[in-house]
């Protein structure tokens, strides 16, 4: 059917070209006003139109427009992060944390050990008894043995480890002072 129409839409634009041109050295045709719409550009329209029907509305009454929009990436490459829709202290604060210890992680992986103590020591200046103190830790180790300063790694490695006997940052800590992990 899509086919048909399209076929009649290229015949009707084709000989209103040559409907305008006309013979080879015959006269131009004088401009008149335009034509009304043929039948087939109206069939064509209403075929190509889509059917109009009301928006869908779920059960609850709640349409696709009222929910909140996605993520969307920036022209950086950076996902953006909507806000939460209440945002109480704690909400605030945990968010803050974790942009710290994100930023150490980056910076550790980016091979800036430096960097990485920087933000360690940024978090644990800020949040005494944080969410994430263990990690910071762990970090911290991690960027001691990169920078090659392994006598101060161990020393925070064995402390990491009377402190936090059963944590789950464990193998990680191990794992860069060098222990055996494989058990």
């Amino acid at each position: 059917m899509v086919a048909l129409v399209v076929a009649c839409v290229g015949g009707a634009a084709l000989s209103s070209t040559f409907d305008s041109r006309g013979p080879v050295g015959a006269q131009p045709a004088p401009v008149s006003a335009p034509r009304p719409p043929s039948a087939l550009a109206a069939l064509a329209s209403a075929v190509s139109a889509p059917p109009e029907s009301p928006e869908p509305v779920s059960s609850e009454g709640t349409r696709i427009d009222d929910l909140p929009p996605a993520r969307m990436e920036e022209p950086s490459g950076k996902t953006a992060t909507l806000a939460p829709v209440r945002r109480n202290g704690s909400d605030v604060e945990l968010e803050d944390e974790l942009a710290i210890i994100d930023a150490a992680r980056a910076a550790l992986a980016a091979k800036r050990p430096e960097a990485t103590l920087a933000k360690v020591e940024a978090y644990r200046r800020r949040f005494r008894g944080g969410q994430f103190n263990e990690e910071a830790d762990v970090l911290e180790i991690q960027a001691l043995v990169a920078m090659g300063r392994r006598d101060e790694a161990n020393a925070k490695g064995q402390r990491f480890f009377a402190s936090h006997p059963d944590s789950a940052y464990k193998r990680r800590a191990q794992s860069a002072l060098g222990f055996d992990v494989t058990r």
